[in-house]
């Protein structure tokens, strides 16, 4: 099963330098390999049909807006539906930095409803990435505060770059 596979497979994964996870990968295919607004992009390591990484692209700090968060959920769905996949890499296309949590202009005076929606939308992606059936590596390469923080840890295990941050922070609003 995945879950026993799990601590089998994270050390190969682990074991091998960041640069060398984030080379070249072969597209999953052309409709899959990236989303419409280019927020996220889905490709599978090489070699391996095992494994895909999904690479937050939404510059230039990989904030977590609305549609970023809803495109990383159907990221997930969309591999989850995959009998080959067994697991993936959570990773950042920014060099410096993992993401840095929720979009704070979006979350500045915003309507209600919209709230609610991202709310909702934020917790299903949670939701789905924590409880996913697939083995889950958060690859951060860079800083990962708050919300950042929230996806690497909702992963089964984390590869960390030196020098970099991972952690929650509070900003008052009001």
């Amino acid at each position: 099963t995945p879950l026993a596979m799990r601590g089998a497979r994270a050390p190969v994964v682990g074991s091998r330098p960041m640069n060398k996870v984030f080379g070249k990968h072969a597209p999953l295919s052309s409709a899959a390999a990236q989303d419409g607004q280019g927020l996220v992009k889905v490709e599978r390591l090489p070699g391996d049909k095992r494994m895909a990484i999904i690479n937050m692209a939404r510059a230039p700090v990989n904030s977590l807006n609305l549609d970023l968060v809803q495109h990383l959920t159907q990221a997930i769905q969309g591999l989850e539906q995959d009998p080959e996949v067994q697991g993936f890499i959570l990773a950042s296309s920014q060099n410096k930095v993992f993401c840095a949590g929720i979009d704070l202009v979006m979350m500045h005076q915003p309507k209600a409803d919209d709230l609610a929606t991202f709310w909702s939308a934020l917790q299903t992606l949670w939701y789905t990435l924590y409880g996913t059936r697939l083995a889950t590596v958060a690859a951060i390469q860079g800083a990962a505060p708050a919300a950042g923080c929230l996806l690497a840890i909702s992963c089964d295990y984390r590869v960390m770059a030196k020098g970099h941050s991972l952690g929650m922070n509070e900003t008052k609003f009001g």
